[in-house]
């Protein structure tokens, strides 16, 4: 996978200066660069209004989260987020609100980034997975969806080969709620016990039917040991309702032969 920008910080993270901005984001507009964010939490509560701006930043939270969304507007680029403080939660999580996660890096956690609604995740970096934890409970995904929407996921390299607990690079199961208006395109993906998970029946039960998830030219990268990408197969698609869209996904197998991937089969043969 070649991507057009290089993902995480634009220089050495000697340059970067210890962030000292507030930890709430209540209203305004707030740009921040060359920081380095330790410490509790950052959060935009629920009732937030704020626009925040973060560029060439590295996050390493005390928290088993850097940041919280709730409300308001976020814009994360060019930074990097280490999980190494927490581990077993995700590092990043825009559960309301929205905005955009563009061409930062992802290391050293389980979980690495939860979404609601109204965002766009691209050209990501997500790797270097921990292979166990000090509470060793983790279920770990790189991207993760339990329920809402309008949501972009594209363009990503999420590779959980080998972390504690793996479950799915992308995973879209309605835990919370529906969800309604996905699109995963152009993402490659490593890992998991299903490395791209499509469930309806999570423990929300309520909502209906998930809708409208594209999955459009995508990659699963599979060794001589794992095939599939993932250990049982490129993905789990149930109840097979919700996907509107499902074109041009192939399977690098083990063995180096481009596969393509049926909707309907997750063990696809070359």
């Amino acid at each position: 996978m070649t991507f057009p920008e290089k993902p995480g910080l634009t220089g050495p993270e000697s340059d970067l200066v210890p962030y000292n901005g507030p930890r709430t984001f209540l209203y305004g507009i707030h740009h921040f660069e060359n920081c380095l964010v330790t410490g509790a939490r950052l959060q935009l509560p629920e009732n937030s209004t704020a626009t925040v701006t973060f560029h060439n930043c590295k996050f390493l939270g005390d928290d088993y989260m850097s940041l919280q969304v709730l409300g308001g507007r976020i814009e994360v680029d060019h930074s990097l987020f280490d999980g190494s403080n927490g581990g077993a939660q995700p590092v990043l999580m825009i559960e309301a609100g929205g905005g955009s996660v563009r061409f930062n890096e992802f290391v050293n956690d389980t979980d690495y980034i939860r979404l609601g609604s109204d965002v766009t995740v691209e050209w990501n970096y997500l790797h270097q997975a921990l292979k166990s934890t000090a509470t060793a409970d983790a279920h770990s995904d790189g991207i993760e969806v339990y329920g809402g929407g309008k949501l972009v996921i594209s363009n990503n390299y999420i590779d959980i080969v080998g972390a504690e607990g793996q479950t799915g690079a992308i995973n879209l199961t309605n835990d919370f709620s529906t969800i309604d208006g996905v699109r995963v395109e152009g993402n490659t993906l490593m890992g998991g016990t299903y490395s791209l998970y499509i469930r309806g029946d999570g423990n929300c039960h309520c909502g209906g039917d998930n809708r409208n998830i594209e999955v459009i030219d995508n990659r699963w990268i599979g060794t001589s040991t794992n095939r599939f990408g993932g250990i049982y197969g490129t993905h789990s698609y149930e109840p097979p309702v919700g996907v509107t869209n499902w074109a041009g996904n192939t399977l690098l197998d083990g063995n180096g032969r481009s596969v393509a991937i049926p909707v309907d089969n997750p063990q696809p043969e070359g």
